[in-house]
């Protein structure tokens, strides 16, 4: 991956970064810095302490937390959804794998956000975890679910976590 592969990458975590911010919130951060959002993007040159959790692409404050998942974010081009859950070497496949080894690590909720040009942003979680979202288009094949991320952050964070906790 080049420059501007790298470039790509990290704004689309910037993004969602503030998407999933705004979730946890439940209101704007509209105008915030995102050194104080609550989800941040971790980078090797700062790696938050003191109560932040999380593992993968994004570390997650001490007041959000438990937050149960462990987010890898992709922007990639080169897959499509033709046949894709059918094929272990399907390119999202691999990013799965991923995420699995991170979330293994620390005992979490494997979550990956994946996209390419484009496209919508696409969320993949293992099968059952999302049980609650209604209204949704789901993909459902060997043990994951694959949704819209707008479909999966339409049910409000604190309404999922008290699904989670039961």
């Amino acid at each position: 991956m080049g420059v501007d592969g790298n470039r790509k990458g990290q704004e689309y975590m910037r993004c969602l970064s503030r998407l999933l911010s705004e979730w946890v919130c439940g209101s704007s951060v509209k105008g915030i810095l995102m050194a104080e959002l609550p989800i941040r993007v971790k980078t090797t040159v700062v790696t938050p302490v003191d109560g932040w959790g999380g593992a993968g692409d994004f570390a997650v404050a001490p007041e959000v937390q438990p937050f149960p998942f462990a987010m890898e974010a992709k922007d990639v081009e080169g897959w499509s959804f033709d046949g894709a859950l059918q094929n272990k070497r399907w390119m999202v496949c691999n990013f799965w794998e991923q995420t699995l080894r991170q979330a293994e690590k620390v005992d979490l909720i494997p979550m990956l956000l994946f996209t390419k040009n484009r496209y919508p942003d696409w969320i993949m979680l293992p099968e059952g975890v999302d049980d609650f979202v209604e209204n949704t288009l789901y993909i459902r094949s060997h043990g994951v679910e694959v949704m819209l991320l707008d479909d999966f952050l339409a049910t409000p964070y604190r309404m999922q976590q008290e699904h989670w906790s039961a």
